[in-house]
């Protein structure tokens, strides 16, 4: 998961480095993370994508799986690195968060954002 190794590199940064984090700031850390995930997420779309359109003949469904796992991949690394940044902002450690609290919330935001894809794709072609 995206957003569990974005949350462990975080989460390793502040316990080795908190000085130096405080120099980068937090914007820039988000900021690295979102361009690593769009490129991660780019590359798995577009291996879905042609995946998706090999298996079932139809550009709709290769949008749909596409667009959902880019979107999926790019939020699951920005909340997996802001949701430490958040916690220690609150002065709480931030080993105490889980991965699978990431996970499940990555899970449910995934299951959203590919009926929302789905419905925007598919509600908009001709019946």
């Amino acid at each position: 998961n995206a957003g569990s190794q974005s949350a462990a590199l975080v989460i390793s940064a502040l316990a080795r480095d908190h000085a130096r984090l405080k120099s980068v700031g937090a914007f820039k850390i988000l900021a690295r993370e979102l361009s690593l995930s769009l490129i991660l997420g780019g590359t798995v779309a577009t291996i879905s994508f042609f995946c998706a359109w090999l298996l079932t003949g139809f550009i709709a469904p290769a949008i749909v799986v596409s667009s959902t796992v880019l979107l999926v991949v790019v939020i699951a690394a920005v909340t997996g690195a802001s949701l430490p940044l958040i916690i220690h902002k609150f002065e709480a450690d931030p080993a105490y968060m889980s991965t699978p609290l990431i996970a499940a919330m990555v899970d449910v935001i995934g299951v959203i954002i590919y009926f929302n894809v789905a419905y925007f794709v598919f509600g908009s072609l001709p019946a």
